[in-house]
């Protein structure tokens, strides 16, 4: 196994894309653009793979995301090792209920996320894995991660 496939490795393709994307991409962002430069701001998204890397990047990098929204998580069972880090972060959760593999596997995700003090919302929606799911997910996850109102406000 190379250093590329073992994702422990601190050479390892997940850890690279996780400092380029914590260490380079959020504060290339916060200096160029009118964006706020606290953590709880920030979340990490993803569908499939990425709801895996998503969930991942906040359990390790809670200084840089403070919640997240993964969609049909892929992978095995859920490794909680640092699960303890999504303490008080809003995690939301969803998935098809015809995704095999992968709705078990975000239940699993949301389960380790509420244990560890995580606020949690899970969303099953009748779909297989596809782009439509994860739009509608998206929709309705990031709004409340970050804690939107969705009710007009009266002028």
């Amino acid at each position: 196994m190379s250093a590329g496939d073992d994702q422990s490795a601190p050479d390892s393709l997940f850890n690279r894309h996780l400092r380029f994307v914590a260490d380079e991409v959020v504060p290339l962002v916060i200096g160029h653009y009118p964006a706020s430069s606290k953590s709880a701001d920030h979340i990490a998204a993803g569908y499939s793979n990425g709801g895996a890397w998503a969930v991942s990047a906040a359990e390790l990098r809670p200084d840089v995301f403070g919640g997240v929204v993964a969609m049909s998580v892929a992978g095995g069972p859920w490794p909680a090792q640092h699960a303890s880090s999504l303490k008080g972060m809003r995690v939301y959760a969803g998935a098809g209920t015809f995704e095999r593999f992968f709705l078990p596997r975000t239940r699993e995700v949301a389960a380790s996320a509420q244990a560890a003090g995580a606020e949690v919302k899970m969303d099953e929606i009748v779909s297989g894995h596809s782009s439509l799911l994860w739009d509608a997910l998206f929709a309705h996850g990031l709004p409340w991660v970050l804690a939107w109102s969705t009710t007009p406000q009266p002028r």
